[in-house]
């Protein structure tokens, strides 16, 4: 009998801790949403700046990268295409460096006076090669900064310290998260044919 009654308390333990965290998730999903519904976003390829929760009646791709990232320099190719692929539809696409050094390296690029304390890292090489490529290629879709607590959020839903992130919010609502390119972003590609019914 005690064995019995000491099993089923650590049933409901455990289901109690999975309910807790499932409430902690959707209450990390709800803040990351909110955050990044109000951000404002002013992007460095349009003039108007971005608020993502004036973006109406859309399903919305949230890519967060870095300009030093190789995988993230090939998503941005993929998302050009994308975007041409899926002009009809009711899409909306935005990429944002979670990167504030990058803003340096951006500024530098454009040859604009930036402060002296600020600090390059070893990888700006590449970053100045990204800045240099969307120099030479139109991209379809907005990019922005956004500071890193924004990343933070993000962070606490997707448990992944890593870029790219792409997120799918659909119905006010974070749909997908995905971490990763190669086969991840093809999951992601996927999962935005099933939204528009285009397999």
């Amino acid at each position: 009998m005690k064995l019995k009654i000491i099993f089923l308390i650590l049933i409901l333990s455990t289901s109690n801790l999975f309910l807790y965290s499932q409430e902690t998730d959707n209450s990390n999903k709800i803040k990351l949403y909110n955050d990044l519904s109000n951000a404002e976003i002013s992007p460095i390829n349009q003039k108007n700046v971005i608020k993502l929760k004036d973006v109406k009646n859309k399903v919305i791709v949230v890519v967060f990268f870095a300009a030093w990232c190789n995988p993230c320099t090939q998503q941005v190719k993929n998302l050009i295409e994308i975007k041409t692929e899926f002009q009809k539809e009711d899409l909306f696409i935005i990429g944002l460096d979670a990167d504030e050094e990058d803003k340096t390296d951006f500024d530098r690029f454009l040859g604009k006076k930036v402060a002296k304390n600020s600090t390059i890292r070893g990888s700006s090489s590449d970053s100045k090669d990204f800045w240099k490529f969307l120099k030479k290629n139109k991209i379809n879709y907005p990019l922005g900064f956004v500071k890193e607590s924004l990343f933070q959020s993000l962070y606490q839903v997707s448990k992944r310290d890593a870029i790219p992130q792409t997120i799918i919010i659909q119905d006010g609502e974070i749909k997908e998260i995905y971490v990763g390119g190669g086969k991840t972003f093809k999951r992601f590609t996927d999962k935005l044919k099933e939204i528009f019914n285009k397999n």
